[in-house]
């Protein structure tokens, strides 16, 4: 993502709101528009979150209108002035009156009043079959209530003394509530998940943040304040985040990043900002790295009331409105390149470029060797070849069907390891640790054997944050690597799981063939460097086994900012390797034209192309490697 020049500017144009990754609302001239597009001559207001939809009022003519993901229009759903329901729609209605200091609901259903309740509370959020009423008056600031949408039915109710629910977020069968503490008050700030309907508390913690929802597991928070003297402590610069599912909080710094956040939005991968540094700037944070992309002045008109009012994204373009006077605003309209990849001010993200191959390489050179890897499909298309090496001696080491056994390359032995290719991919899980490389056979003879100079092995772990993880071999998946869970301590087993969830135990995770116990997935964009040692080895005069000699060398790669002789290290010695994440997809390269092409073979598929070419690629260069 980048953000690129002015487009336009709407002059007149003010209230941006963001309603989702497809809807945004502003008005001109008093009129409201939705994408672009005029809905109402006059100003609506976002109105109750209830079923999931987008609802709007008005207040000249009282009404409550829906709002139309696809059309871009609103129907009027209820007429306030004359309590009907208006329309075929069967939808459950939830309608809100305020008078003498007492919010009165009333849900409706094809216009028939269900229940009406009188409370304080003037927040009302839908979460499943249920709505959380929040945000009452005096002793009831800090409690909310769950209500059955159904019956009207108080299902639970909490509190928190001395503090006021600030911040909800629903999901689906939870939600995420946050309190801040009163000023004067022995208050403390608390975030609760709370179960639907059960009021189980998931989790807890006192990281209250003015949150705003990243995809379907976290919340974000960015904030930052300008310092004359640059002053930099607590909470100022930070990027905060925190996990839906397990409650882990953490915090991203920016050193040296000094300016005044106003406003920020969400939008897919992106958090983008308007900030005030003596200009008007916006920028944008990868949330997937947690890199800062460069950041865009603004031109602006001076004045004592300038700011950066509201901001929002639609349709690959940046909307930020820019308050000039205290009753006019512009809206300039930016454009963004979504194809582009993310640069910071500290260089190129490699999380996403590389696989990382090692944990541990033994660099070996074979002074001869019989054994070589051969694709699934050739010896099926060449029996002849396959009963020549089975007179030669040659065995599979068969590592795909649950045994560790040696075989020799028989026909029906072939047929049914490709059948049981075909089945995982049918059924998509041949993309796991279990099966790393399909369809790439390694034969060898048992009765030759090879001579090793041993030169050096290299030890690779993994640093997120402040622990140091050992992990298995990214594999198959090229952005991701696995954490064995019996081989890192307590405080990294911990943080893991915090962050990640608890350890895999599938089958086809390898979680029984390989790891009794378990193993984390960690994506690599996560992984702030790479830490490989490397051992020198030698050969023993008695034995002929490689024997260790003292000398070692440590080399650390940032995968945030790379150092280019490093970063050639690690590729060189076969630690990272590089790849195009554009074109890394599960496509199914089909037979090709010389192959039969049956309807049954189309309907299972066959292994990508990029994957079948680039363990062609790797073989042909270690067995060069190995001659060299």
């Amino acid at each position: 993502m980048k953000i690129k020049g002015l487009n336009r500017i709407i002059p007149g144009g003010r209230h941006i709101e963001s309603m989702g990754d497809n809807l945004l609302l502003y008005t001109l001239d008093d009129g409201m528009y939705c994408n672009g597009a005029l809905i109402s001559p006059t100003y609506l207001y976002p109105y109750l979150n209830y079923d999931g939809g987008h609802y709007l009022r008005s207040s000249e003519s009282p009404g409550i209108y829906k709002l139309g993901l696809e059309s871009n229009s609103i129907r009027l759903c209820v007429s306030r002035s004359q309590r009907i329901r208006l329309g075929t729609s069967d939808e459950w209605l939830l309608l809100g009156r305020y008078k003498n200091r007492e919010h009165t609901y009333t849900l409706e259903l094809e216009g028939k009043e269900i229940w009406t309740k009188t409370t304080s509370f003037s927040q009302v959020i839908q979460v499943g079959l249920y709505a959380l009423f929040y945000q009452g008056r005096g002793q009831l600031e800090g409690s909310c209530q769950l209500i059955e949408l159904a019956t009207g039915a108080v299902v639970w109710e909490l509190d928190h003394p001395d503090a006021y629910i600030s911040q909800v977020y629903p999901y689906e069968d939870k939600v995420v509530i946050v309190w801040f503490w009163k000023i004067g008050s022995k208050g403390t700030n608390r975030v609760l998940c709370v179960e639907v309907p059960s009021g189980k508390v998931l989790w807890e913690n006192d990281a209250a943040r003015k949150y705003q929802k990243y995809g379907s597991d976290k919340l974000v928070f960015f904030y930052s304040s300008l310092w004359e003297d640059g002053y930099e402590s607590g909470d100022n610069h930070q990027l905060a985040e925190l996990d839906v599912r397990t409650g882990a909080f953490q915090m991203y710094k920016f050193p040296g990043y000094n300016t005044s956040t106003y406003v920020t939005t969400v939008y897919k991968d992106y958090l983008f900002y308007g900030t005030l540094n003596y200009y008007f700037y916006v920028g944008a944070i990868d949330l997937r790295t947690h890199e800062m992309l460069p950041e865009v002045k603004i031109d602006y008109t001076p004045g004592d009331f300038n700011q950066i009012a509201s901001i929002g994204v639609h349709d690959g373009q940046l909307y930020v409105e820019i308050q000039t006077e205290l009753d006019h605003s512009d809206i300039h309209v930016l454009d963004l390149a979504e194809d582009e990849c993310s640069v910071g001010k500290k260089g190129i993200s490699m999380g996403r470029k590389i696989r990382i191959c090692t944990d541990r390489s033994e660099c070996c050179y074979p002074e001869q060797s019989t054994g070589f890897d051969v694709h699934l499909c050739e010896l099926l298309k060449d029996p002849s070849r396959v009963e020549q090496l089975v007179k030669e001696g040659y065995i599979v080491f068969d590592r795909y069907l649950d045994s560790w056994t040696d075989r020799a390359p028989d026909l029906e032995f072939l047929k049914a390891l490709q059948d049981h290719f075909l089945e995982l991919e049918r059924k998509g899980e041949l993309y796991t640790t279990g099966h790393p490389d399909p369809y790439m056979l390694f034969l060898w003879q048992p009765g030759v054997t090879s001579k090793l100079l041993a030169q050096s092995s290299i030890e690779v772990q993994a640093v997120l944050g402040p622990h140091t993880i050992p992990y298995e071999v990214s594999r198959a998946y090229m952005n991701v690597i696995y954490c064995d869970t019996p081989f890192i301590g307590p405080e990294e087993k911990e943080y893991l799981i915090e962050r990640y969830g608890a350890p895999t135990y599938t089958k086809e995770s390898r979680g029984e063939q390989y790891c009794p116990r378990g193993y984390i997935i960690i994506p690599v964009e996560d992984v702030d460097k790479l830490v490989a040692v490397e051992r020198f080895r030698a050969l023993d005069d008695t034995d002929g086994r490689p024997v260790y000699t003292g000398e070692e060398r440590v080399y650390e790669l940032d995968l945030r900012a790379p150092e280019e002789s490093v970063y050639k290290y690690f590729l060189k010695r076969g630690i990272i390797l590089e790849y195009d994440p554009e074109n890394f997809a599960p496509e199914y390269l089909y037979p090709s034209p010389e192959e039969e092409d049956t309807e049954e073979q189309r309907s299972k598929g066959y292994l990508p192309s990029w994957l079948r070419s680039l363990w062609r690629k790797v073989s042909t260069l270690l067995r060069g490697e190995g001659r060299g």
